[in-house]
Formats: C-alpha cells, sequence, structure tokens
C-alpha cells in the first residue's frame, strides 16, 4: 500500500505540480516512519515481556513503563494524598522490583494503543 501511495505521487508529477508532490512525498514517507517506529517499539517491549525478565534487572525505563499503569488507576482513585498512602505506595513500587516485566499483547495488535508509546505525531 505504501509504495502504490508513493507511486501514485510520482505518476501525478509534471512540470507545474512537481514541487507540491515532492512535498507530499516527503510528508507520506515521514508519516510512515513514524509508524514503522511506533511499531517496532511496541514490539520491542513485547519481546523484553516475552522473555519475562525481572524489573531489577532490567533498566529504569523499564520500571517506568511499569509504574506508569499503577499511577494511571492511582489517578482514578478517590484515595486521599497522606503520608500514609504515599509511605503505602512507595513500599508496593520497591516491592513491584522482584516482579517480571509485563505488557499486554493487546498492546501490539492495536495500532491506536497511546498507553505505553506516544508519538504525539513526532517520532
Amino acid at each position: 500500500m505504501r509504495k502504490k501511495e508513493v507511486t501514485s505521487l510520482i505518476l501525478l508529477s509534471n512540470e507545474n505540480n512537481e514541487l507540491v508532490i515532492v512535498k507530499s512525498a516527503i510528508l507520506l514517507i515521514y508519516a510512515h516512519w513514524e509508524g514503522y517506529i511506533k511499531n517496532i517499539s511496541k514490539l520491542y517491549l513485547k519481546f523484553i515481556s516475552d522473555k519475562k525478565i525481572n524489573l531489577n534487572d532490567l533498566n529504569l525505563n523499564f520500571e517506568a513503563i511499569h509504574i506508569k499503569g499503577i499511577m494511571k488507576s492511582l489517578e482514578k482513585s478517590s484515595a486521599t494524598l497522606t503520608l500514609q498512602n504515599e509511605l503505602d505506595f512507595l513500599s508496593f513500587i520497591y516491592s513491584e522490583k522482584s516482579k517480571v516485566f509485563q505488557v499486554s499483547s493487546s498492546l501490539v495488535a492495536n495500532d491506536k494503543d497511546k498507553s505505553i508509546i506516544n508519538t504525539k505525531d513526532n517520532p
């Protein structure tokens, strides 16, 4: 499909609209590159997840991804910010380090999922 889109643009070109066609082709190629970066990044996370590696054996980026999901559930929570709740949260986070890094298999299947990787239309 991508080759067809670029080829169609090239076939439309003539001396009068060559600049417009070239700019359009660049934008099209850039959009596909952005999608590639997003998809390959998701596949990499799924690959690491399938390896069943403990969080404490991975770098902090993977811990951040893991904690991101926990923090989203806290945002929805009605719990108030008290010292005890904050201490409980920290204890929970530290106990999570010994767990296996996992991402949902739907992460790769869903192109619209921006929960972990959000390119914000800019690779």
